[in-house]
């Protein structure tokens, strides 16, 4: 697969949205100039939406698709992937609504792409990023100092810089999957098909999963851990997809499965120790067993 180099004129970049807040417009405007356009993939229509849009109007090279209801994150990635492969993009740069990137971005994304061996193999190139709330890095770039990139089994869809050709190949995210684990399972997909995803060690974006806190164990200042704070809805994707994964992989990488499981049960200890809605969140735990075991793909959870 021969893709020309990345760089400001063949990107797209794709941002998926849901209730924007007002701090997107300066997010978009950070973007806008490292790529050729902007594909704005909206899952739900309000007043705050049509003023947002209205900022924007000023922007150029900006296109929007406003979907009826929400369809997830994975179809409306794959919705705007589409729109930049009829245009003929050779890339796509996708980002969550809250992603904050470095001014040089792109820049430094094609400085890695230039220097690897084998181009044609790589499926994401993903990029570091560092928690705005407590100032934590994705990845500690301390264990490889010296390198600009390493190679990841899996890197988070935010600041991931993705070939639109390969997506004939392997296929599109995988849209029954909704919102959580999109990014892990195309990762993993990529790579069972013989490719690679590199993460660019240097943090190129500011980004949150979740609302991620600290909370101290057992009143304990120096022992302390971190909790997403997602909603309920949220924990059942989270633990129906990753316990597909589980089950997917358990052969093919048994090692990458049952590291997972075990991050899969100190999420739910965690999550009920130090996060509200404890009720809520653990019937959300039983549906998604539930539904990871049966094959069930619902795309809220059931009452």
């Amino acid at each position: 697969m021969s893709v020309p180099t990345p760089n400001s004129d063949n990107i797209v970049a794709v941002i998926v949205t849901y209730y924007p807040d007002v701090n997107f417009i300066d997010r978009v405007a950070a973007i806008l100039p490292q790529v050729a356009q902007i594909i704005i993939v909206d899952n739900t229509s309000s007043g705050r939406l049509a003023d947002i849009q209205q900022r924007l109007s000023s922007f150029d090279r900006i296109h929007w698709i406003l979907n009826p209801q929400n369809f997830g994150v994975a179809k409306a990635l794959n919705q705007g992937i589409g729109w930049a492969k009829k245009k003929g993009y050779p890339w796509v740069l996708t980002f969550d609504q809250d992603s904050l990137p470095c001014r040089d971005m792109v820049d430094r994304l094609k400085q890695v792409y230039e220097q690897l061996n084998d181009p044609e193999k790589i499926a994401v190139i993903g990029s570091n990023y560092v928690e705005p709330n407590s100032g934590r890095v994705y990845y500690a770039s301390r264990m490889h100092p010296k390198k600009l990139w390493v190679e990841q089994k899996t890197v988070v869809t935010s600041g991931s810089l993705m070939p639109i050709g390969l997506f004939d190949k392997i296929g599109t995210f995988r849209e029954d999957f909704f919102i959580d684990n999109v990014d892990i399972e195309y990762c993993l997909r990529a790579r069972r098909s013989g490719y690679k995803n590199i993460l660019v060690v240097e943090p190129l974006l500011k980004h949150a999963i979740g609302n991620p806190k600290a909370h101290h164990m057992f009143s304990l200042s120096w022992f302390k851990t971190y909790t997403s704070h997602y909603a309920p809805f949220r924990w059942y994707f989270i633990i129906r997809n990753r316990l597909i994964l589980v089950g997917e992989y358990l052969l093919i990488d048994p090692f990458w499965a049952a590291h997972h499981f075990i991050h899969f049960i100190g999420f739910i200890v965690k999550g009920i120790l130090f996060e509200e809605d404890k009720r809520e969140k653990l019937r959300c735990v039983w549906l998604g067993v539930i539904d990871a075991i049966t094959g069930n793909r619902h795309i809220w959870p059931p009452k």
